[in-house]
């Protein structure tokens, strides 16, 4: 059987036999009855009032399914086991080849289960480039297995400070939406600085200088610099 989407089952049994084969990337999802596998299971199955009974597989713990995803600035990690035995607990590992891994936590594992478990970690210091997260499974006699590694991009976002500018006839008022500092410089069209200042929140600025174009310049702290263009009268 291939499944490449949802199997939805609201009542009954499902059994899968020996020496037969269930594929794909679906998930099989049922609200009452039971899933029983004697054969091999490459998706997942998601009970929400039934049984699963994953048969005789030979691995000390089923993963049903690992996913990880950002959530603020922070990457959060969760997986689901359906089976447990002898499990002492869960390493959470990261790496940015995908080769070379470093434990950054530790799970708690439920020694022996027999039912569907979802696990958490928040991993709140990712590294700023892109990261391979995997979990692995230890036995109490060291023994482990581990997930396959699932790669986490989207905390590299662009995540600039906010600034707001709004320009006057004679000068502008810079207003700093985010929680940090930023730099301010404005200098004329020759290059000479009439005023470095670091802003914290708001700022306005009033036109000392003869009439003429200006360049206004702010750098965040992540170093990101915007420069802006405006004509001041006196």
């Amino acid at each position: 059987i291939t499944i490449n989407g949802t199997l939805n089952t609201t009542s009954g049994s499902f059994f899968n036999g020996n020496n037969s084969a269930i594929n794909g990337i679906g998930t099989i999802f049922f609200n009452t009855g039971s899933f029983t596998n004697n054969g091999t299971l490459n998706g997942t199955v998601d009970p929400v009032n039934g049984t699963v009974d994953l048969g005789n597989t030979g691995l000390s713990v089923e993963f049903a399914a690992f996913e990880a995803f950002t959530k603020g600035e922070n990457v959060v990690l969760k997986w689901y086991t359906t089976s447990e035995i002898d499990n002492d607990h869960f390493q959470i590992e990261r790496s940015t080849n995908n080769s070379e891994f470093e434990i950054i936590g530790m799970v708690e594992g439920a020694i022996n289960s027999s039912v569907w478990r979802s696990y958490e970690f928040v991993d709140e210091s990712p590294i700023q480039k892109a990261t391979y997260y995997r979990i692995k499974q230890v036995d109490l006699d060291g023994n482990s297995s581990q997930t396959q590694s699932r790669l986490v991009v989207d905390h590299l976002n662009d995540k600039t400070d906010k600034v707001s500018v709004i320009a006057m006839s004679n000068g502008f008022i810079l207003s700093n939406l985010s929680d940090n500092a930023v730099d301010l410089s404005v200098f004329d069209i020759t290059g000479r600085v009439i005023l470095q200042k670091q802003i914290n929140r708001s700022f306005e600025y009033t036109n000392t200088e003869s009439s003429g174009i200006y360049f206004v310049s702010f750098a965040d702290t992540k170093g990101k610099i915007s420069t802006q263009k405006f004509l001041f009268t006196k």
